[in-house]
């Protein structure tokens, strides 16, 4: 069974107001196990724990019990292109930003074959509004195959050094919702399309912009069951087990004029950022020479229950693509 025990890495954080905090005994480059690297993200908060076995076996806690509107930690395993620099540079190799090819990503989406993220977590039995939180698959692509993380002069819509995602693919693996995501989908045109046997409840360009360079884009994927679309779900959404086919659900956003399960014409938000807002979908949301870059699952946690050392953990992750078998 996966749990915390003698030979965990065991990071703490105290109260911070730094978004990014990385610690361990080599305290800027998180955890690195083959293809996969462990960071803890440590936004404003209270005290915050984490404790790191390997990519299939890690947990964390805060001792944020109250909600402040935005998530206290975001711990995350990643494989592929991160935005931290630090290990970026560490585990490339010298002088290059060369990580994403090494850990198997980079691949260009014309070429892509099989890609696959599986995710099982285990999370604490209590609801809104005894806690709020939820387990988030970012999927990046980019228009080069090992961007690097020079963010200093590469502001939105620029993409001198690569850095820009083109698109933040967000899939919602599970979580514990206010009824805000459900207020976001009921007024942004929210549409059912089920791919790789999962139902996925889908808004395109609300959230974000966040890096996304010019003609970029944020898609939001919420797996069933939610509130919105099956009445029996209130606040617990999606699965806390499941694989997600990225290969079919990239195809699919690699269309022109894509539909819903309906047959209907997918939709901007209405109320979203892009020009198109509130129009049907009619160019591909991903392009065939863009390059998928990273797979991160990350638990963005607002506070926790006020009993229980409630933990959110993971019990199985991988990332397989192209000729790579299942769970490694």
């Amino acid at each position: 069974a996966c749990a915390q025990n003698a030979n965990s890495l065991v990071w703490t954080f105290p109260p911070s107001n730094n978004q990014y905090n990385y610690a361990n005994s080599n305290p800027a480059t998180g955890a690195s196990f083959g293809n996969y690297v462990i960071q803890m993200d440590d936004w404003p908060g209270g005290n915050q724990t984490m404790w790191i076995n390997d990519q299939n076996c890690w947990g964390t806690t805060t001792s944020v019990t109250t909600d402040n509107g935005l998530p206290v930690i975001a711990p995350q395993v990643i494989r592929g292109w991160m935005y931290n620099g630090t290990p970026m540079m560490a585990l490339s190799t010298p002088g290059t930003y060369d990580w994403t090819t090494k850990s198997g990503m980079g691949i260009q989406v014309s070429a892509l074959t099989k890609a696959k993220a599986h995710w099982a977590v285990s999370v604490p039995a209590a609801t809104y509004p005894a806690a709020r939180w939820d387990a988030l698959l970012d999927v990046f692509f980019h228009k080069v195959p090992n961007p690097n993380t020079q963010a200093g002069t590469n502001a939105v819509g620029a993409s001198t050094y690569g850095w820009n995602p083109q698109v933040d693919l967000m899939i919602m693996h599970s979580l514990v919702d206010s009824g805000y995501f459900k207020q976001l989908c009921q007024q942004n045109n929210a549409q059912i399309v089920t791919l790789g046997g999962i139902s996925y409840v889908v808004i395109v360009d609300v959230g974000g912009p966040f890096n996304q360079a010019n003609g970029g884009h944020t898609i939001m994927m919420f797996a069933r069951p939610t509130a919105l679309s099956d009445p029996g779900t209130t606040y617990q959404w999606g699965n806390l087990t499941a694989t997600h086919d990225l290969n079919a659900i990239i195809k699919y956003w690699m269309q022109t004029n894509p539909l819903d399960d309906s047959g209907n014409p997918m939709k901007y938000g209405s109320s979203g950022w892009s020009p198109l807002k509130g129009q049907p979908v009619t160019s591909a949301m991903i392009d065939p020479s863009w390059y998928l870059t990273a797979v991160n699952g990350d638990f963005e946690v607002n506070y926790a229950p006020a009993t229980g050392n409630p933990t959110w953990s993971t019990t199985d992750f991988w990332v397989a693509v192209q000729n790579e078998p299942d769970g490694q």
